[in-house]
């Protein structure tokens, strides 16, 4: 991605800027990480949920197709996911060669630091209650 960035735009700052959505996907996968490792010692039949639900996500974000072509009526849904800001920016910063909304930016780093700290905090609340159940 960081050569596609340097070829499309032809400029370090965006190379640069990539880091910060990669920022908030590590927080995102660290936020899943705490939540799935604690619910799975409780609910041994997680990853069948697990499975479903990182289908739904995959399907809601925009990975393959831009934000911008989605129906009005189905935008709302879309601003729920949490990795639609980090994807849309990696999408601006890789594709059209400008730099990231900063708002976007900054809403994903921000729920992704608030998510991550609530997901460490529930694995360790829960944490006392593992040997007993392993």
């Amino acid at each position: 991605m960081a050569i596609v960035a340097l070829v499309k735009s032809r400029n370090l700052l965006n190379v640069l800027a990539i880091l910060l959505p990669f920022v908030a996907l590590v927080l995102f996968c660290i936020r899943v990480g705490f939540f799935v490792s604690a619910l799975y010692v409780f609910f041994r039949d997680l990853p069948y949920f697990y499975e479903l639900i990182t289908f739904m996500l995959w399907i809601s974000s925009p990975v393959f197709y831009p934000a911008a072509i989605v129906p009005p009526a189905v935008k709302p849904f879309l601003s729920i996911n949490t990795l639609s800001p980090i994807i849309e920016s990696l999408r601006q910063i890789t594709l059209s060669g400008n730099l990231p909304d900063v708002m976007m930016v900054a809403s994903a780093l921000l729920s992704g630091t608030i998510f991550a700290a609530l997901g460490w905090a529930y694995f360790h609340h829960s944490r006392s209650q593992f040997m007993d159940l392993l």
